[in-house]
C-alpha cells in the first residue's frame, strides 16, 4: 500500500480510521486541523483522508487544503490518489459540487465500520470514476433536500412518523397518544403529500434511509471487530 495523511480535529472516527487503514498496509500521518494549521503538501501517489469532527462537521482549513491544486484532487489518476472525505451524507453533501467535479472521493461514515475502512481503501486505490462521482452529487442532492422535506414536518408530525417507522398501525398510534383514527390517518396523509409518496411503506423507505441511526464511529464497540 502506499502513504496517506488523514486530516482531522481530533475524533474517534479518526482512531479507527487510522488504525483500520494501517491493519490493511498503509502507512499512515495525522495531521492536526486547527484554524493556523499548516497542513505539508503531499507528495505525488500520497492520498489524503479528511475526517469529519464529531460535530459532523470538516474544518475548513482541511477543506481548502482539499481543493487546493496538486498532487490531491486531480480525477482520472490510478493508484492511491485524490482526497477521500470521510462523514455522514449530511457532512458529505457540504462538499457536493467538489465531489461532483472529482475533487474529493466521499466515503459513508454512517456503515459498518469495516466497510467504512473497504471504502476508504477502494476510493485511495482505484481511478475517479466521472459517472460514478456524478451519482454520488445527485445522491447527495437527494439526501439534502430529503432531510429538509422530513424537518418541515411538525412535531406532531414526526411523532406519528416515527411510530410508523417502529411498525405501529393507524389504529395502535391512535390509542397510545390518546387520538382518533381519522385524526392519526389525516396526519399520515399530510405527511405522505409532504415528503412526495404514495404509501407509508415508501415514507418508511424514506426514513431509513434519511435518517439514519448515529454513525458507526459513535458506537465505538465496533472498533474491536475490525
Amino acid at each position: 500500500m502506499g502513504r496517506v495523511r488523514v486530516l482531522t480535529g481530533a475524533t474517534i472516527l479518526t482512531a479507527g480510521v487510522v488504525a483500520g487503514l494501517r491493519a490493511t498496509g498503509w502507512s499512515t500521518e495525522t495531521c492536526p486541523d486547527p484554524p493556523s494549521a499548516q497542513v505539508p503538501t503531499g507528495a505525488p501517489g500520497e492520498g489524503l483522508v479528511v475526517v469529519a469532527d464529531d460535530q459532523g462537521r470538516f474544518g475548513q482549513p482541511a477543506i481548502r487544503h482539499a481543493l487546493r491544486s496538486g498532487p490531491f484532487g486531480r480525477s482520472g489518476r490510478a493508484g492511491p490518489v485524490g482526497t477521500v472525505a470521510v462523514g455522514s451524507l449530511t457532512a458529505l453533501a457540504a462538499l457536493t459540487p467538489a465531489i461532483e467535479q472529482g475533487l474529493v472521493r466521499p466515503v459513508d461514515a454512517e456503515q459498518s465500520f469495516p466497510t467504512v475502512i473497504s471504502s476508504i481503501h477502494g476510493q485511495l486505490t482505484t481511478a475517479i470514476d466521472p459517472l460514478d462521482a456524478r451519482a454520488w452529487a445527485g445522491r447527495l442532492r437527494q439526501h439534502d433536500a430529503d432531510r429538509v422535506a422530513f424537518a418541515r414536518l411538525t412535531s406532531r408530525e414526526q411523532d406519528i412518523l416515527a411510530a410508523l417507522v417502529l411498525g405501529m398501525t393507524a389504529g395502535q398510534i391512535a390509542a397510545d397518544r390518546h387520538l382518533s383514527i381519522a385524526t392519526v390517518r389525516s396526519h399520515i396523509r399530510s405527511i405522505l403529500g409532504q415528503l412526495g409518496q404514495t404509501s407509508q411503506v415508501a415514507v418508511i423507505a424514506m426514513a431509513h434511509r434519511t435518517l439514519r441511526p448515529p454513525p458507526a464511529h459513535v458506537r465505538a464497540g465496533r472498533f474491536h471487530q475490525y
